[in-house]
Parts: structure tokens; C-alpha cells; sequence
């Protein structure tokens, strides 16, 4: 009998702790905005510098930054919820050309990049969920790390774009930039091939960018554990000179490592860097 009662105590104290460390809804609620751009401005852009959800961003026949942002607190407890309340904040700014989403907390160091520490650690968790509607042709500055993809659709403004544990989609494109997911693909289809130098990434992700014909750039081109796959004609390009520096004395020569092709009669350069997955250079 008393084996029967110890049972019972650690099936209960177990209890009690996955209740503690599971991720419960302490609030919901939807933020909806308005931020128009002064008329006639150029130069426009958005930037969004969220820490956990997604961001999906699509370009519509308009002059404003139409916003729909779904916040969700998780918390290992109501005192935790009530913590997070207080220690994280979306700061929303605006100007006549620039509109800024920003998601502030402790894990936020003094210039800015995040040190994320964790469930465990803070006790609670807050996702900003962004799903944005934008002119068209905004240049557009985003990252997320955790929790979502980023997904953007119907722009042709340039772009940097980064997320950590999660992919990018890119549909419907006509400017040049940067995207990179650590952990994730990135795929992206132009609708008008890239005009000016452009980079594409991943750690562990495969790169797949789709372009119209007729193609003309100059790629550089870098995978450790994967392959390369063209559906256009390329041939080789010369490869770069090493690059030489002094160091204690002696010349040290050094290689980026990247491989060269070019497609058509050359043109501006795309770097594609792949270092566990496959390159696709693709037709659209």
C-alpha cells in the first residue's frame, strides 16, 4: 500500500512541474495600424526587427503601411505573464519615408542584436505574428529568429532579409538584395531578374532561386556538402586572384573559397552560398 502512495506522490509532483514548464496562453490580442507615407516620397521603406513569429509582407496598389500584427504571451505562470507584459514592447515609429517595427526586451544587448535565452529561462515567451501590406515598390529591411517564416510577396523594392530557425519565401520579386536563413531554405522567384549585386544563403538550407530568361549576371557560387544545378547554359569564369596580406613577417595568401560561372553575356553578381544544402539556379 504505502509503495501504491509513493506512486502516487511523484506521478503528482510531476505533474505539477510539466504544468510549470508547458507553455500556457496568458494573452491575445491583435494590433491594427495605418501608417500612411507622405505623398510623393521616394526612397521608401520597412523595417521590422522582430525576435519570435512570423512576418509575411505583400505589396499592394497603395501609400501605406498597412499593418495586422497578432501578439500572443505564453507563460509558465500568471506572475510570469504579467513580467512579460512589462519587459517586452513592440515600439512602432513612423516618419515620412520610414516606418520601423521594433520588438524591445531583456534579451536585447546595447547595440541592439539579441542574446534570446529561452522559455526556461525567462519563464514566458511573446510572439509578434506581423502580416503586412505595403507599396510596392518599399525597400524592405526584416528579420525573425524563432518561430516563423518570412514571406514576401508582390515587391519590387531592394530587400535585406534574415531569419535564423526558420525559412524564406519570396514570390513575385523585381528588385536586388540580400536573404539568409541559418537554419532554414530560402526560395525566391523574380518575376525581373535582379538589376544589381545580390547574395542568397544558408546554413543548412537549400538556396533555390528562379529567374526569368533571358538571364545574363555573373554567379559566384559556394556549397560544402551539397551540389549546384543550373537550368540555364553557363560557362566557367576565371577565378579570382588570391589575396595576399603580411603576417608576422611572412605573406599569407588567401581564397573566398567561391567558384565562378556566368550565365548569358554576364552582368551584375549573385552570390549563392549553400554550405550544407544544393544550389538551384532555376527557370521561372
Amino acid at each position: 500500500m504505502k509503495s501504491h502512495i509513493v506512486w502516487i506522490i511523484i506521478f503528482q509532483l510531476c505533474a505539477v512541474a510539466l504544468f510549470a514548464s508547458s507553455k500556457h496562453i496568458y494573452k491575445q490580442e491583435d494590433i491594427k495600424k495605418s501608417l500612411p507615407f507622405k505623398q510623393n516620397t521616394t526612397d521608401r521603406k520597412l523595417v521590422i526587427d522582430n525576435v519570435n513569429g512570423f512576418i509575411r509582407i505583400a505589396g499592394y496598389h497603395g501609400n501605406s503601411i498597412e499593418l495586422t500584427i497578432h501578439k500572443t504571451i505564453r507563460a509558465k505562470s500568471e506572475s510570469a505573464g504579467k513580467q512579460a507584459e512589462q519587459e517586452v514592447k513592440l515600439d512602432i515609429s513612423a516618419n515620412n519615408n520610414a516606418v520601423e517595427l521594433y520588438v524591445d526586451g531583456l534579451f536585447r544587448r546595447g547595440d541592439g542584436r539579441v542574446n534570446y535565452r529561452g522559455w526556461e529561462f525567462y519563464g514566458y515567451e511573446v510572439t509578434y505574428d506581423f502580416e503586412i501590406q505595403v507599396p510596392m515598390d518599399v525597400d524592405i529591411w526584416a528579420k525573425t529568429i524563432n518561430d516563423g517564416k518570412i514571406e514576401i510577396k508582390q515587391v519590387s523594392g531592394d530587400f535585406d532579409v534574415e531569419n535564423i530557425n526558420g525559412g524564406i519565401l519570396m514570390e513575385n520579386m523585381s528588385g536586388s538584395g540580400k536573404a539568409y536563413a541559418l537554419n532554414k531554405g530560402v526560395t525566391v522567384y523574380f518575376d525581373s531578374n535582379p538589376e544589381h549585386e545580390s547574395y542568397f544563403g544558408s546554413l543548412n538550407g537549400d538556396v533555390r532561386v528562379y529567374f526569368k530568361k533571358p538571364l545574363s549576371a555573373e554567379f559566384r557560387l559556394k556549397t560544402f556538402n551539397g551540389s549546384v544545378y543550373s537550368d540555364f547554359d553557363v560557362h566557367s569564369l576565371t577565378p579570382r586572384a588570391f589575396s595576399e596580406i603580411e603576417k608576422a613577417g611572412k605573406t599569407v595568401y588567401k581564397s573566398d573559397s567561391f567558384f565562378g560561372v556566368a550565365a548569358g553575356t554576364g552582368g551584375p553578381e549573385i552570390v549563392l552560398d549553400a554550405f550544407n544544402g544544393d544550389i538551384f539556379i532555376l527557370e521561372h
